[in-house]
């Protein structure tokens, strides 16, 4: 009975001489002694030892016979990673399902867009590597599996650029070259606000978006129009502003001159930008209405305000007309004092005077004078005073 592994290389041999070179077939240590040489075209070995020693190196051989040379592939369009997220820059080598990471090496480059000068991102050699870049990586498991992708977390926007990948098999080498762009998708928000003269506008805010290039519109829906119709006057865009992390703001104005045949209108402000795959639409219903009717509870209290700030008032007045009453009959009882002190005056120090005077007259026409001021004395109209002297009280005339 035949040994099966001689059976197999006979099967193989055949092609031996046309697929491997002489100095493979050293390499593979195909160079027998003289009487171990094939003979008549055919392989003799022994074992399956010699077997896979043949079959194998064939294999592998026809490998790289059929790709050429060594490859890479990578996206024809740019890779597109979004602001502060994760992206995985695609390299890979098609043919072989697995390679040998330890004869082989990766290199990752990223050209400047300002200065157009290379910087190393990433590099692998055998067991050896280095991340240039903080978190770069290179999966040594996908990398056997012919995935050299680069993987780059938290991306920002330095991160944009042309990357390259170079591989290398000794001797061979390949590189190919991909464009990475970093976008930031705007945070938009749309308000009511109140200006001079209680006029009223809408204001839509984009923030924080990247590449500078934006577009802003606006847009309404009535009732008398089920369609939603661009708006293009009353308008007002601000320019944009550059934030300190190199993402952009910008804000626009929309003036309303809204009465009560716009209550319920919806007015959108449309922002278009590279980073979003549809516009963004962001409404707002107008709430025109009526002037409300005030609450009679209000007219109430309003009432009752009204009434207690008239009473305040009344008994304000009353307060005052009662200070000047009182001052005045203050002053009426003052003058009253001062006239009996002018009376007891009078009757104290006039009478005397009065009484001699009289005293006089009467003996000049030899009357009685009745020893009392005051007693009832008729006088005739030929009656005459005499000059009088003042005298003290008590003391009789001479």
């Amino acid at each position: 009975m035949r040994n099966p592994s001689a059976s197999a290389l006979e099967f193989f041999c055949p092609l031996c001489p046309h697929v491997v070179a002489p100095a493979s077939q050293e390499l593979l240590g195909w160079e027998l002694p003289e009487n171990q040489r094939p003979r008549n075209g055919r392989c003799m070995s022994e074992g399956p030892k010699a077997l896979l020693r043949v079959v194998v190196p064939l294999l592998l051989v026809g490998c790289l016979a059929d790709a050429g040379f060594l490859e890479v592939v990578m996206p024809g369009k740019p890779q597109i990673a979004p602001l502060n997220g994760n992206v995985t820059i695609s390299c890979k080598v098609p043919g072989c399902p697995r390679l040998d990471t330890r004869i082989m090496g990766v290199t990752w480059y990223r050209k400047d867009p300002v200065s157009e000068a290379e910087v190393k991102v990433f590099e692998l050699y055998g067991d050896w590597q280095k991340a240039f870049r903080p978190g770069a990586l290179v999966s040594p498991q996908r990398l056997k599996r012919g995935d050299a992708s680069l993987q780059l977390p938290g991306v920002g926007l330095g991160d944009a650029g042309e990357y390259r990948c170079e591989l290398t098999v000794t001797p061979q080498k390949a590189e190919g070259r991909v464009l990475l762009k970093v976008l930031a998708k705007p945070d938009s928000t749309v308000k009511e606000t109140m200006v001079k003269s209680n006029d009223r506008q809408l204001v839509c805010q984009s923030s924080g978006f990247f590449p500078e290039a934006i577009n802003i519109t606006w847009e309404e829906w009535t009732q008398k129009v089920s369609q939603d119709q661009r708006i293009s006057k009353d308008i007002f865009t601000g320019p944009t502003i550059k934030n300190e992390d190199g993402t952009f703001n910008i804000t626009s104005y929309l003036k309303l001159n809204a009465s009560l045949e716009d209550s319920g209108t919806i007015y959108q402000c449309v922002v278009g930008h590279t980073s979003l795959n549809a516009p963004q639409r962001l409404n707002f219903t107008l709430p025109v209405r009526e002037a409300e009717k005030i609450p009679l509870y209000l007219v109430h209290i309003g009432l009752i305000i009204i009434g207690c700030f008239a009473g305040l008032i009344l008994i304000m007045c009353y307060l005052f007309w009662r200070r000047c009453y009182c001052y005045k009959a203050t002053s009426s009882n003052e003058t009253e004092e001062e006239n009996t002190v002018l009376n007891v005056w009078y009757f104290t120090h006039m009478t005397p005077i009065l009484h001699v005077s009289l005293s006089r007259c009467l003996l000049l026409h030899s009357f009685a004078v009745p020893p009392v001021l005051g007693s009832p004395l008729t006088l005739g109209s030929n009656m005459c005073l005499a000059p009088h002297k003042k005298v003290t009280p008590g003391q009789f005339p001479v």
